[in-house]
C-alpha cells in the first residue's frame, strides 16, 4: 500500500517535515538510534569545514574563465601525492598532442584529418 499511496504519504511527509528545521529531525532520530545524516546542498559541501581540510576545492587560473574552483584529489597518498596543476583543457587544446605522442599520427595525417573536418 506503501507504494501505491506513495503520492499522498510522499505530500504527508513533507508536510511535516517542513514544520521543523533539519537539525530537529537528525536530533530525534540519532535519539531514536536510526542512522542518518543531512544532504547538503553545493554551497554547503564547497565550504565544508573538512572538505576544505583536506583540499578537495582548489582554485586554479583558466586562461578563459579566470580564477575557476575545482574539485581536488579524492585520494591522498603519503609516498604519492595527486594534486590539480592546470585547469581543464580548452577544446581542442590537446589535440596535436595526443595524435603525435600517443597516437604516432604524423604531421602530414593530423594535417589530412584537419583538411577532413575530422579534427
Amino acid at each position: 500500500n506503501r507504494v501505491r499511496n506513495h503520492d499522498v504519504l510522499k505530500e504527508e511527509l513533507e508536510e511535516i517535515l517542513r514544520a521543523q528545521p533539519r537539525s530537529f529531525w537528525l536530533d530525534k532520530l540519532h535519539e531514536a538510534g536510526i542512522p542518518c545524516g543531512s544532504i547538503n546542498t553545493l554551497d554547503q559541501v564547497l565550504t565544508h569545514p573538512q572538505v576544505l581540510a583536506r583540499d578537495m576545492v582548489v582554485e586554479v587560473d583558466h586562461p578563459v574563465a579566470g580564477k575557476t574552483q575545482l574539485t581536488g584529489a579524492p585520494v591522498k597518498l603519503s609516498d604519492t601525492p595527486a594534486g590539480v596543476h592546470s585547469p581543464p583543457p580548452l577544446l581542442g587544446e590537446h589535440t596535436d598532442e595526443v595524435l603525435k605522442e600517443i597516437l604516432n599520427f604524423s604531421v602530414d595525417e593530423i594535417q589530412a584529418l584537419r583538411d577532413e573536418g575530422v579534427v
